[in-house]
C-alpha cells in the first residue's frame, strides 16, 4: 500500500483501492470505504481530469506476442534530453521513458518480438537519434513486476 502526501485518507485509500483493480465498480469501492457511490464516481473523474491518476490497461507482454522486454540505458547531450526523450515516447514498442541521473541520462523499458527486432531498434531508432554519444542495452531475463 503507498501512502500519499497532500490527500485525504478517502482519497489515498481509494488510489490504493484502484491500484489493486481497476475495474473494481463505483459501488464495490464505496462498500469497501464506507462511502457513497456517487462520492467515488465524482473522486475518480476528478483525479482523472486533474491527471492525478490513469485508468490504463497493463498488459502481459508475453502474453501478447511481445516475448522480449529490455532497457535501453543513454548517455545524451544534455541540450538534447527533452528532444530524445519526446522522441522515445512516440515509439511504440517503448512502454516507459525517463530522465535519470547517475551514469546514464535517458532510461527506456521497451517490449519487442525478438532480439533480431531489438537489434534493428538500437541499430535504426537509437543510432538515429540527435544528440546520442552512447547506449547500453540490457535484455531482462526475468521481470517480477512491471511498470
Amino acid at each position: 500500500m503507498c501512502t500519499f502526501k497532500m490527500i485525504n485518507s478517502i482519497d489515498e485509500q481509494l488510489i490504493n483501492l484502484l491500484m489493486q483493480d481497476a475495474r473494481k465498480s463505483s459501488e464495490v469501492l464505496a462498500k469497501q470505504l464506507n462511502v457513497h457511490s456517487s462520492t467515488i464516481r465524482r473522486r475518480i473523474k476528478k483525479f482523472v481530469e486533474q491527471k492525478k491518476i490513469h485508468i490504463i490497461a497493463l498488459p502481459e507482454p508475453k502474453e501478447i506476442g511481445l516475448p522480449l522486454e529490455a532497457v535501453i540505458a543513454l548517455d545524451v547531450a544534455h541540450d538534447k534530453l527533452n528532444s530524445v526523450t519526446e522522441a522515445l515516447s512516440k515509439h511504440p514498442n517503448v512502454r516507459w521513458v525517463a530522465v535519470t541521473s547517475g551514469r546514464f541520462d535517458i532510461m527506456a523499458y521497451v517490449w519487442l518480438h525478438s532480439t533480431n527486432e531489438l537489434y534493428k531498434f538500437v541499430e535504426t531508432e537509437i543510432g538515429s537519434l540527435e544528440g546520442l554519444k552512447n547506449s547500453e542495452t540490457f535484455i531482462c531475463l526475468n521481470v517480477s513486476k512491471h511498470p
